[in-house]
C-alpha cells in the first residue's frame, strides 16, 4: 500500500485510510476486530473516527473510538497507528438534524477528553474540528488547538466540512503566529455529486476545482471521505437496491451522465472499485482515500482494486463530466 508524508508533520500516512463509522456501530465486536487485524496486514496505518460515531448525544462515548482503543490496547498496536479522531460536531436531533455548533472551547474540551479516554491513548495524532462554527473567531480556535498541543494530548489538527475562505482565514492566524495551522482538510472527495439540499442539511462540504486549487497552491494534504459515495454506482450497475437515503443523496442529472460511463467502463472490464481509488488518486495533491468496511471480503476487494490500472482518458472524461473543464 503506497504511502506519503502529510506536510509540515512528521508522519507518513497510507493513500487508503480505514474510515470506522461501522466499526463498533453496525459491526460488531469480532467483525470490527477482524477488520482492523486485516487491515495492517496489508500494511494500513491511518485509522480515522470520531467522537460522534457511534454516540447520541456529545456527552457519550463513541462507541467506534472505544472498540478501537479496545483494539489498540490488546493487539498492542498503538505505536503502528496514525489515529486521527474529530471533535466539535453540533448535537444531532433525530427530527431536526443539527443543533447549534459546538465548538467553544469547554465543548471541545470535553470532546477531546472524552476521544483520549475511549481510543486509551495519551495523544491524538491528527485531531479534526468536524464541523464549523463561524461565529467563534479562527483566532480562539486555532489558540485552543495550539495550547493541546503543548500540552501534549494532540499532535497536529486539521478540519473537516469547512468552507475554504474559514481555512484560508485560520491557515493566516496560524502563520501570523508561526504555528502549525491545519495540515489536513477532510472532505466530501468521492465521484458522485452530492445533492446541494442534502449538502445543506448536513453542512457538509465537497471538494471542488477552488479548494483542489488552494492544495496544490499549498500542499495542504486531502482526506476523502465518502470515497465510495455509499455504493451508490454499483449498486445502480449491479440492480441491487438503494438504501432509502442514496436518492435524497446523489439523485441528480450529472450523476445520471456519470453512470452512463460507468456503465461503459465496466463492460470493458474496468473494476469500479478501482475507479473510485483512482479517481482521488489522480487530484494532484497529498491524498488519502477513506473507505469504511462492514466485511473483511470488502477490505480485501479494495486491496486488490487499488493495485488495477485505469485508463488516464476515462478518468479524464469522468472528471470533465464531474465538474466541466475547470476538473
Amino acid at each position: 500500500m503506497e504511502r506519503f508524508r502529510i506536510n509540515n508533520t512528521d508522519l507518513t500516512v497510507t493513500t487508503i485510510g480505514h474510515g470506522s463509522t461501522t466499526i463498533g456501530t453496525s459491526v460488531d465486536r469480532k467483525t470490527s476486530f477482524d477488520l482492523l487485524d486485516r487491515w495492517l496486514d496489508f500494511g494500513g496505518n491511518l485509522i480515522d473516527t470520531a467522537h460522534i460515531y457511534g454516540a447520541n448525544h456529545a456527552y457519550e462515548c463513541s462507541k467506534s473510538e472505544e472498540t478501537i482503543g479496545d483494539w489498540l490496547k490488546e493487539r498492542g498496536t498503538r505505536d503502528r497507528i496514525v489515529l486521527c479522531t474529530k471533535g466539535g460536531h453540533p448535537e444531532m436531533d433525530p427530527e431536526k438534524g443539527f443543533g447549534k455548533p459546538r465548538l467553544h472551547a469547554d465543548e471541545l474540551e470535553n470532546d477531546l477528553t472524552m476521544s483520549l479516554r475511549s481510543l486509551k491513548t495519551d495523544c491524538i495524532d491528527i485531531y479534526l474540528l468536524h464541523r464549523d462554527d463561524p461565529a467563534i473567531p479562527v483566532s480562539d480556535i486555532v489558540d485552543w488547538l495550539e495550547k493541546k498541543v503543548s500540552e501534549g494530548k494532540i499532535r497536529y489538527y486539521g478540519c473537516s466540512n469547512w468552507t475554504l475562505s474559514r481555512i484560508k482565514e485560520a491557515q493566516a492566524y496560524a502563520e501570523q503566529q508561526s504555528c502549525h495551522g491545519f495540515i489536513a482538510n477532510q472532505i466530501a472527495g468521492g465521484l458522485a455529486r452530492l445533492d446541494d439540499q442534502a449538502m445543506k442539511y448536513t453542512d457538509m462540504r465537497s471538494l471542488t476545482p477552488e479548494y483542489l486549487d488552494y492544495h496544490r497552491k499549498t500542499g495542504m494534504a486531502v482526506m476523502s471521505y465518502m470515497s465510495m459515495n455509499n455504493g451508490y454506482f454499483q449498486k445502480r450497475i449491479s440492480g441491487t437496491p438503494l438504501p432509502p437515503y442514496a436518492g435524497y443523496m446523489y439523485s441528480n442529472e450529472t450523476n445520471e451522465i456519470l453512470l452512463g460511463k460507468l456503465r461503459e467502463m465496466a463492460q470493458a472490464g474496468i473494476s469500479l472499485t478501482a475507479v473510485m481509488y483512482q479517481y482521488i488518486m489522480h487530484y494532484g495533491v497529498p491524498v488519502t482515500a477513506l473507505f469504511g468496511f462492514s466485511k473483511v471480503s470488502q477490505l480485501e476487494e479494495l486491496i486488490k482494486a487499488s493495485e488495477l490500472p485505469v485508463p488516464e482518458s476515462d478518468l479524464e472524461e469522468l472528471r470533465k463530466i464531474r465538474w466541466g473543464a475547470l476538473g
